[in-house]
């Protein structure tokens, strides 16, 4: 039976980036999805390159981290990143606003100053009422090709990649699934929201809050420019051209862990209600935006790591986190679509340790297919 250097669960956004990073070093490896690629949250999202200005206020740190990976994305992966910069417009939290831009100025956060007459001439419903407006590094990004991207990478330099493969049991050395069992020397937990599941088969747990986030689909597009608010991060505040179409979102609500499937369900059966909820919260930007014709709602699950007794899933930190189980199995999780190949790179650094291995990552300066 061959043995593999490191096993990857999940194909989404982290862990097509974890494939990529460990091929690359040389690593032998293997990826197993249960379903396909980007089969969840990865494909369930806005299609947002964040530049970090969501998170300069609340968190800052995290701000930066997001807004360097924006500028490595840019480099990487262009033929998968949109040519408008969004705006951020602030109507009347004047208190905020200053902070933003103290802070952006401090972290290194892109936040240009826009004159009225400029910004009205990108998005002409914008009301005349308005205390600034910023163009920032946030932009259309394909969330889905960015995830096909690092796994044709992956396989390129030699990764193996099976799907439709639930996990059954692990434990030091082996994986044992429904396609069969995996020698491994290491296994690093990319599943996402399903993360504390995957890490409950080996015996360990992942201290998580899983956060239900939905948005509108609009049957077009208004204008060509994504705009944001800038205030306190609350429901309805970003409105992001997709294709010919565009997006409203997103909801903040959340599920326990074993109800997830319950909430999206419930998500579908409240449609009408949660795209008239949206369509409210942004209309003071855009009001225009209450007549537009919503084709359906689409939601998600972000998987948030647990602070303290924190429960609001608009309060609690986007880092990622790097748990180390043991010497053969981590788990990557929490952080942004943006963070993805970075979260990457801190877990193939802790395995290659662990094994042994002198390699140094390479994602960063590569283009990815």
């Amino acid at each position: 039976m061959r043995e593999w250097d490191i096993v990857i669960i999940g194909a989404g956004s982290v862990g097509c980036c974890v494939a990529r990073d460990a091929a690359m070093r040389g690593l032998r490896t293997l990826l197993i999805e249960r379903r396909k690629v980007a089969a969840g949250t990865s494909s369930r999202n806005q299609f947002n390159l964040v530049s970090g200005v969501r998170y300069v206020v609340c968190n800052p740190e995290v701000a930066a981290e997001c807004q360097r990976e924006n500028h490595v994305l840019r480099r990487i992966a262009p033929h998968l990143i949109g040519h408008q910069r969004d705006l951020f417009v602030c109507l009347d939290h004047v208190e905020y606003c200053n902070a933003a831009e103290q802070n952006a100025k401090r972290y290194g956060v892109t936040l240009r100053n826009v004159s009225l007459d400029e910004a009205t001439r990108r998005v002409p419903y914008l009301p005349r009422k308005i205390y600034k407006v910023f163009e920032t590094d946030d932009t259309y990004f394909n969330a889905v090709r960015f995830c096909h991207s690092n796994l044709k990478a992956a396989l390129q330099h030699g990764a193996t990649f099976i799907k439709d493969c639930n996990i059954l049991a692990m434990e030091k050395g082996k994986v044992v699934t429904t396609k069969g069992t995996f020698r491994t020397r290491s296994v690093v937990n990319a599943a996402g929201f399903l993360c504390n599941q995957v890490a409950r088969l080996a015996g360990f747990k992942v201290e998580m809050v899983l956060n239900l986030g939905a948005f509108g689909l609009f049957k077009r597009k208004l204008i060509s420019t994504g705009v944001q608010k800038l205030a306190p991060p609350g429901d309805g505040d970003a409105y992001k051209p997709l294709m010919k179409r565009a997006t409203l979102g997103t909801t903040s609500v959340t599920v326990e862990e074993d109800a997830w499937e319950d909430a999206l369900a419930e998500v579908r059966r409240r449609r009408e209600e949660i795209v008239d909820y949206l369509k409210e919260k942004f209309s003071s930007v855009i009001p225009k935006v209450k007549d537009e014709e919503v084709l359906t709602v689409v939601a998600g699950i972000r998987p948030l790591v647990r602070s303290g007794d924190e429960q609001d899933g608009r309060k609690i930190s986007r880092r990622f986190v790097l748990i180390e189980h043991s010497e053969w199995m981590l788990t990557i999780t929490g952080g942004k679509l943006v963070t993805s190949r970075l979260m990457a790179e801190r877990a193939v650094d802790v395995v290659c340790r662990h094994l042994g291995v002198e390699a140094k990552c390479k994602t960063a300066d590569v283009v990815l297919p």
